[in-house]
């Protein structure tokens, strides 16, 4: 392997792309449209199961506000699930549409804390709705429900 497929092979993606690519098996009987196969291409490109430890420890430029804020705060890393879903049904039209996806017939394109406990959950990380209540993220106002 060369030098620049090495680089590739280590990039780490950003966090809510994490977090819907461990939800890639959710829905399996309903594996058509551009939600299903951009989710099936997160996940196929994020399958390694090290890339959450390599995020928390050195994330990619994109998310480093993100993970700033993380550490600032302190927030619970199912808090930092919520933030990147948050943060990226705004800024990604395709991220909006895939959490649509996820949560249809019951909600829009804004998480739910049922998808991030889902995906949190998947993620191997502690899924409790209490961390997310009664944290940082909400008493700060990052968070709303």
């Amino acid at each position: 392997m060369n030098a620049p497929q090495a680089t590739a092979a280590l990039q780490v993606p950003p966090l809510h792309r994490l977090a819907l690519a461990a939800l890639a098996g959710v829905r399996p009987g309903e594996a058509q449209g551009a939600e299903a196969e951009w989710l099936s291409a997160a996940a196929a490109g994020d399958a390694s199961d090290g890339l959450l430890r390599t995020w928390l420890a050195a994330p990619p430029a994109a998310d480093r506000n993100l993970h700033a804020l993380a550490r600032a705060l302190p927030l619970q890393p199912v808090e930092l699930v919520a933030a990147a879903l948050a943060m990226a049904v705004e800024l990604d039209a395709m991220a909006a549409r895939v959490v649509a996806w996820l949560q249809a017939p019951v909600g829009g394109s804004r998480p739910t804390v049922g998808l991030v406990l889902a995906a949190a959950d998947a993620l191997g990380l502690d899924a409790l709705a209490s961390l997310l209540l009664d944290g940082s993220a909400r008493s700060t106002g990052l968070l709303q429900f």
